[in-house]
């Protein structure tokens, strides 16, 4: 089945599994319904551009809802976490409707 790998940063994970615990689900199901919101609504030219800038400033900085572990202002709000490993990932398994799921040929199912 096709599958697409999610790295998160801990900044960005952490959030994400603090959602997913107050609705009793799983991180994957937090990220699966954030997929079909943006989904619904890439017709529009602002989330279309929010996509496009997403994919440049990414590399450098982390989400607005992220944790701000690595901000300067860190130090004023908490105290420091533990440490974890790095680079989180959410696999999500996107199964195709009416069928096996499909493959673009390499063997990797969409990866």
């Amino acid at each position: 089945m096709p599958a697409i790998k999610i790295y998160l940063d801990d900044e960005e994970f952490g959030p994400i599994c603090r959602l997913a615990d107050e609705l009793q689900l799983h991180p994957e199901d937090v990220a699966y319904a954030a997929l079909n919101q943006l989904m619904m609504r890439a017709d529009e030219p602002e989330i279309r551009a929010d996509i496009t800038h997403a994919h440049f400033w990414r590399r450098a900085n982390l989400p607005r809802w992220s944790d701000s572990a690595r901000s300067v202002h860190a130090y004023e709000g908490k105290a420091d976490d533990p440490p974890t490993q790095r680079n989180k990932d959410i696999l999500i398994r996107i199964w195709v409707r009416g069928g096996a799921p499909q493959s673009d040929g390499s063997g990797t199912a969409g990866l």
